[in-house]
């Protein structure tokens, strides 16, 4: 059995907090402010080969948090799908909310909570 210490504990709610947030995001972000978020996201991938929450909380940087508990879930309905497919969909799905941001605020007009005057 593998002992979990504090600090995974703790990167491990930040992590789904961020997540939650990020999956919510077209919701309530303007649009200009996901697109930062986003590649900051990528340029994260890119300098560290993965993600600094998931290298805190499983040790291991080319991981996914996201991937990890949604391959428990589905394999609770006995459906095995490889981590690293699962990882792949979850990396398009930021461009995916972007796009859903774009269109239901440029396109339908919608006002999320937090808007970026500036730009």
């Amino acid at each position: 059995m593998q002992i979990i210490t504090t600090k995974q504990k703790l990167a491990g709610v930040l992590h789904g907090i961020i997540v939650l947030f990020a999956y919510t995001s077209f919701l309530w972000l303007d649009w200009k402010l996901i697109v930062i978020g986003v590649l900051l996201y990528y340029i994260q991938l890119k300098i560290f080969d993965g993600c600094i929450l998931t290298y805190a909380q499983f040790g291991k940087w080319n991981y996914s948090f996201t991937a990890h508990y949604a391959g428990k879930i589905l394999r609770k309905f006995n459906v095995d799908i490889e981590d690293k497919k699962i990882k792949r969909f979850i990396d398009i799905l930021a461009p995916i909310f972007l796009v859903l941001a774009i269109v239901l605020q440029v396109i339908l007009k919608y006002r999320p909570l937090v808007v970026w005057k500036i730009w």
